[in-house]
């Protein structure tokens, strides 16, 4: 009876034990996971982070060289197209603004150029976006690159109301228009535009039907002390 007594007390202590090590392996593992956890969530939280980043100020690595190329479709029509490394070809037509002197897009192209605006317009085409007013080349639009695009526009919305304002102004300045909009263009950046829609506007306007004038974009930092205001 003794035996039987003691042998059922070790039995007793050997599953206390075998159930206590199991517990310990249990919250071991737990704790593990707990910890592998906590370490990978900061790291997919700065990956989206940077995502996010990229898409409102794409880094100059994603912005390749694009050659854009404005065309004489028809008396009062024009096309801007745009090819380049790394993206895909695409175009607008007809495009918004025409004018015999200088079309709306091209002044957005010089102004967006000389105060190296990234997130307006032709910054979303360098980055792989779409403007919300270019269509590919290609028939088909791949959904990825179409949502990229849409991301793209919705992240640098305030680069590209910047940009709009910023046309406004210069044109009003270069057309000597009364009324324009007060702005803290600095001089010196306003000369630079005034030139530049000089030298377009020179070629632009000898140009028959069928014919074009290319631009080359590369991007560079904005230059964040010129910042268009409304007038009161």
């Amino acid at each position: 009876m003794r035996m039987r007594r003691l042998r059922g007390k070790i039995a007793a202590q050997r599953k206390r034990h075998r159930c206590c090590r199991m517990t310990a392996t249990r919250r071991k593992r737990a704790g593990g996971s707990a910890r592998k956890l906590a370490r990978a969530t900061p790291a997919v939280s700065s990956g989206r982070r940077s995502r996010a980043r990229e898409l409102h100020h794409p880094p100059s690595r994603l912005l390749s060289p694009v050659n854009v190329t404005f065309t004489r479709t028809g008396e009062r029509r024009y096309r801007v197209s745009i090819d380049g490394p790394g993206i895909e070809p695409s175009y607008m037509e007809p495009a918004p603004g025409y004018d015999a002197r200088l079309p709306h897009d091209a002044a957005h192209f010089i102004v967006e150029s000389v105060l190296g605006i990234r997130g307006g317009v032709f910054g979303q085409l360098a980055a792989g976006g779409h403007a919300r007013t270019f269509r590919r080349g290609a028939q088909h639009t791949r959904s990825r690159d179409a949502r990229r695009g849409d991301r793209l526009a919705v992240a640098n919305h305030e680069d590209a109301s910047f940009s709009e304002r910023a046309v406004f102004a210069a044109t009003c300045v270069w057309k000597g228009w009364k009324g324009a909009p007060t702005t803290d263009l600095a001089t010196e950046q306003l000369r630079k535009i005034c030139q530049q829609f000089d030298t377009f506007s020179l070629e632009w306007s000898r140009l028959p039907v069928g014919g074009s004038v290319a631009r080359v974009w590369n991007s560079k930092p904005r230059q964040r002390s010129c910042q268009p205001r409304r007038s009161r």
